[in-house]
Formats: structure tokens, C-alpha cells, sequence
């Protein structure tokens, strides 16, 4: 069984994600089990190929980014309220807050444009582009476009959105040189 795999079956039996009924075959079963692994699962395990490959990988790390300002004013009024001892005021503020930190606390992707690719692997002169996506996943009209403009590049050895299903497509181009 494949990374991927593993890691997969090992979170169905430790209960998360569980399939709502028992799966018919083996083809169901294995369609159930790729469902299963998220995107941020999928990378990892394309990196580990990658790495075993002999690739140099770039992947723009996500970066939190800090409390606006908006918040900081927000959780100052709080306080406020509070000290006055202006219980519903301080209620109706803590609840605003709730939803605002909601979007505050999103993991965003430091880069220059919308819809770049997840993957770029360089091995000598070869060159990859990979989109990496959960089996339901869907790219945006930014990263088709990328996608677009990298195939246009006559070094690039492969690009294209890979999907769990894909694994061993994966292995096989980032196999180990021969």
C-alpha cells in the first residue's frame, strides 16, 4: 500500500472521516479511501516522492497574518464595556468579535498572484509544475491560467492538477533518475 494509503486507512480506523455505510467492493472501498485524504495530506506525501526522487521542490508556505486593526479597536471597546460594567454592550461586542476572528484566523498563501501553482520541482534541467487537489477539489480560473502559461514552457517536463487517484502517475515521473 502507498504512503498516501496508510495514512489514510489509519484515519479511517482511528474514526475520523468514516465512511457512512460499508463500503460494496473494492473499488468502492478504494474510492471511499482517496475521498478521504485532504489536499494539505496529498502534498505531503508528493513531497516525500518528490524528496525520494532527487527533486528541489519550492511551495509558498502559508503565513497567518496578524490581527487587523479593526480587531484590535473591536477587543479595546470590550474592555471598555466591561470596565463601565455595560454587560449587554460588552455581550453584543464579544459576539461581533466571534465572527470577525473567524476570517482573522484563515491561513492565506504569501504570493504575488492569484492562482499559482502549489508544486514547482526542478531536477537538473527538468521542470515540473504540479496543482495539487483532493479528489473533489476544483481549480479556480487563476490556476487554469497557470497552468495555461506553463505549459507554454518547453522545459517543462510535466504540468498539470494531480489528484490522490494520480499517485501513481506522480511516482512515476518523479521517479529517481536512472
Amino acid at each position: 500500500m502507498s504512503d498516501l494509503g496508510v495514512e489514510a486507512s489509519r484515519r479511517l480506523v482511528d474514526g475520523r472521516r468514516r465512511p457512512k455505510r460499508q463500503p460494496r467492493n473494492a473499488e468502492e472501498s478504494r474510492r471511499l479511501l482517496l475521498a478521504s485524504v485532504s489536499e494539505e495530506e496529498w502534498q505531503r506525501t508528493v513531497i516525500q516522492i518528490a524528496k525520494a526522487g532527487g527533486w528541489t521542490f519550492y511551495h509558498s508556505m502559508p503565513a497567518q497574518l496578524g490581527v487587523p486593526k479593526r480587531l484590535r479597536e473591536r477587543l479595546g471597546a470590550l474592555l471598555k464595556a466591561l470596565l463601565a460594567g455595560q454587560v449587554g454592550q460588552a455581550i453584543r461586542i464579544a459576539r461581533e468579535l466571534l465572527d470577525e476572528t473567524k476570517e482573522a484566523e484563515k491561513w492565506r498563501t504569501p504570493v504575488t498572484s492569484k492562482g499559482f501553482p502549489d508544486l514547482l520541482l526542478m531536477r537538473g534541467p527538468e521542470l515540473v509544475i504540479l496543482e495539487l487537489k483532493s479528489e473533489t477539489g476544483k481549480t479556480t480560473p487563476e490556476q487554469d491560467a497557470w497552468l495555461d502559461r506553463w505549459r507554454k514552457v518547453s522545459s517543462a517536463r510535466y504540468v498539470g492538477v494531480c489528484r490522490p487517484r494520480d499517485e501513481a502517475e506522480v511516482r512515476r515521473i518523479l521517479a529517481p533518475a536512472a
